[in-house]
């Protein structure tokens, strides 16, 4: 079976000269050494100042508390949704219900599967905009952020916005807004677990470090609600170990994308889901506008080729999140039924991506036509 992912991570010697640090210091954990010394580098390379990036232990819970910390600690005295895209990950929504919100799910531009600010304008027309406490804008499988033009969504609707780019380490312009970005294993820069927050608001990041160490803010009680989401030393070595090595892991992970354009072209009935031209991502997925994603892929694991459809649980169909939606959603409705993902990682030959096209070349021969939806916006 050629895998879907494979992890690129350090190998044990290049991890050493971290691990031998941790040994040195004594600490393992809240906020050491190497933490700070990730976090330095992260906002280096965003150009953000030294404050501009909190680390967590996963981008889930950096995403709960951010929300929380919006929304603000005061119980809500009625029914406070949180506008989301329709097609997400699971985590997106669970994340709202944690920080004691309501989703509410609008549909996604049919081309880019974003819920843009655009379509959050046209979700606040709607009978229960004024209970619309935060917009949760989420970039599917490292779509391109440029975090600015939610800043002026903010001042100008008075809105509190937060993004979830958990697949977009690559691809991010920071602003204000705080944009949680994800480093598991699965992700371009992966480090087993964590997550990064960027902002350029710095009372906010300071209220987001305290609320992961249990509201703890210089001594031992706690000055406001908190929870245990720090990163470890040991994630941080392994974080500035994948650093070192992150223009290789880049460079492969374009080559290998580039294999895969040179193949797909040819086959009809399918397209690379567009995710922006520049940046790195971990992930190929594909637009199948005719057949189920889930008939490719069975016809893909036959021919021993992993794939899978990476956001299966139609959210706004799950009694879990409660169902609230605005208006119809077709855009969202299809894509979770005609997006899928195909082998990719950065070890991958080029003989490897020649034998999964192959194979949908194969399988597509003689599709049946079924056209994206061109409309379906919130407020539609």
């Amino acid at each position: 079976m050629l895998p879907l992912f494979q992890p690129d991570f350090p190998s044990t010697e290049e991890l050493v000269p971290f691990l031998k640090r941790i040994e040195l210091s004594g600490q393992y954990s809240n906020f050491g050494p190497l933490v700070c010394e990730f976090e330095k580098l992260i906002a280096e390379k965003f150009s953000l100042s030294e404050n501009g990036v909190v680390t967590a232990s996963n981008a889930t819970a950096a995403l709960t508390e951010v929300l929380r910390l919006l929304v603000g600690e005061k119980p809500l005295d009625e029914p406070a949704y949180c506008l989301l895209p329709a097609w997400t990950f699971v985590a997106t929504a669970q994340v709202v219900v944690s920080a004691g919100l309501i989703p509410l799910f609008a549909d996604v531009d049919p081309i880019t599967g974003v819920l843009t600010p655009q379509i959050a304008e046209e979700a606040l027309l709607c009978k229960a905009s004024r209970q619309i406490r935060v917009v949760l804008p989420v970039a599917p499988f490292g779509y391109p952020v440029d975090a600015r033009e939610w800043d002026e969504f903010v001042t100008k609707h008075k809105l509190p916005v937060v993004i979830d780019a958990a697949a977009s380490f690559d691809k991010v312009t920071p602003g204000k807004v705080p944009t949680i970005i994800s480093l598991h294993a699965t992700k371009s820069l992966g480090i087993g677990e964590g997550g990064l927050v960027l902002s350029g608001d710095s009372d906010l990041l300071v209220r987001l470090k305290h609320a992961t160490s249990f509201g703890f803010a210089g001594s031992r009680v706690a000055s406001s609600l908190g929870v245990n989401a720090k990163m470890s030393e040991f994630h941080a070595a392994v974080g500035l170990a994948q650093l070192k090595r992150w223009p290789e892991i880049r460079k492969r992970l374009f080559e290998v994308r580039a294999w895969y354009d040179d193949f797909l072209y040819k086959i009809d009935g399918l397209s690379v889901f567009h995710n922006g031209e520049t940046g790195a991502t971990s992930t190929m997925n594909l637009v199948s506008r005719d057949y189920p994603a889930r008939k490719i892929i069975d016809g893909l694991e036959r021919a021993e080729v992993a794939a899978r459809i990476w956001w299966e649980d139609e959210l706004y169909r799950n009694q879990v999140f409660g169902r609230s939606c605005i208006g119809k959603l077709p855009v969202s409705e299809y894509l979770y039924h005609h997006v899928f993902g195909v082998p990719f990682f950065s070890t991958m030959t080029r003989a490897n991506v020649s034998r999964v096209c192959g194979e949908l070349e194969r399988i597509l021969d003689a599709p049946a036509r079924q056209q994206l939806p061109t409309g379906g916006c919130a407020g539609q």
